[in-house]
């Protein structure tokens, strides 16, 4: 559609623009055509007897072409719906044509994206620099979620791995349930007023009388833990474990003494070792006095939990 502007009076002949229309890319013998798909070359035609034109795309003061020609070549096209504006000059007038060109698939960048019902589903990358709302977020297996700045999540479920390179900040932070198997801290874990249980259940390495030498290889930082029970015991007896971790040793002993005639005193053992992540230590029990002799048990207590939390040898 064509419009006229016209500026200024002279006595030569009055300057004429119209016909303003757009084409496949360099091809005017063809249908005009006014719809493309963004990012295609497109050309466009017009009639005037002006000696000069500028086009302009509307809000940009910028000519995208400038020339003497009737016609012009856009080979980067459009990304958006656009009204191109033509300026038809011959040094007195001035005339102008407005042609508005449909994008069918444009390239937005809205300042709000509301999607009310179903699934939308995005193949590529999607850019967000303002603030993105979602009742649901999916990544799949290769999907990469990048937070540049704060990232607020409701409901945040994260089933395979998450990495912080940055600073973590939580306020009110809950979790029903932690299993942790595998736990590296290079720096410093800070709580405020969050509870952390770390500490998982004991497995039971041995329990009797006497064994001998047994090694045990942690795979996670723990604790080694001895137990003597001295109930129902004989008088006089005595069972003995031995921790050897290092350089030191730590000797549990475990009986029951005789008070007087009426009345016995059982003497339980119990020690705990805190033993770091790949060290090997290892115990040994024995026993002396009559048939009922007091019971031991050595346990593993791993930081994190998890069968697979050390390795044995011997004990035999």
């Amino acid at each position: 559609m064509d419009h006229y502007i016209s500026k200024g009076q002279s006595d030569q002949e009055p300057l004429s623009l119209a016909s303003f229309i757009s084409y496949p890319y360099q091809n005017f013998q063809g249908v005009p055509v006014t719809q493309f798909t963004a990012g295609s070359p497109f050309s466009v035609r017009w009639d005037s007897n002006g000696t000069n034109f500028n086009l302009y795309v509307s809000g940009n003061p910028q000519p995208l072409h400038t020339g003497a020609g009737t016609s012009a070549d856009l080979p980067q096209g459009l990304q958006t719906n656009t009204t191109l504006i033509l300026e038809a000059d011959n040094n007195v007038d001035k005339r102008y044509a407005f042609l508005t060109i449909i994008i069918s698939n444009p390239v937005l960048t809205p300042e709000t994206i509301w999607h009310d019902t179903g699934n939308m589903t995005n193949a590529g990358t999607l850019n967000v620099e303002g603030s993105l709302y979602n009742t649901t977020l999916t990544f799949g297996s290769e999907g990469v979620l990048n937070m540049g700045d704060n990232g607020f999540f409701q409901d945040l479920t994260v089933s395979q791995t998450s990495k912080i390179s940055g600073t973590a900040f939580s306020n009110g932070l809950q979790s029903p349930t932690s299993n942790i198997n595998s736990l590296t801290i290079t720096n410093n874990l800070k709580t405020d007023g969050t509870t952390i249980a770390m500490i998982g259940g004991g497995h039971l390495l041995k329990f009797g009388i006497a064994f001998d030498i047994l090694e045990v290889t942690a795979k996670t930082d723990g604790f080694a833990i001895i137990t003597i029970n001295p109930k129902d015991c004989d008088t006089n007896v005595a069972s003995s474990c031995t921790i050897t971790y290092g350089l030191q040793q730590y000797t549990v002993n475990g009986m029951v003494l005789e008070e007087d005639s009426t009345a016995d005193i059982p003497q339980s053992g119990y020690c705990c070792i805190p033993i770091r992540n790949g060290d090997t230590w290892s115990c040994s029990g024995s026993n002396s006095g009559g048939d009922k002799v007091p019971l031991i048990s050595v346990f593993w207590v791993p930081l994190g939990g998890g069968s697979d939390s050390y390795t044995t040898s011997g004990g035999n």
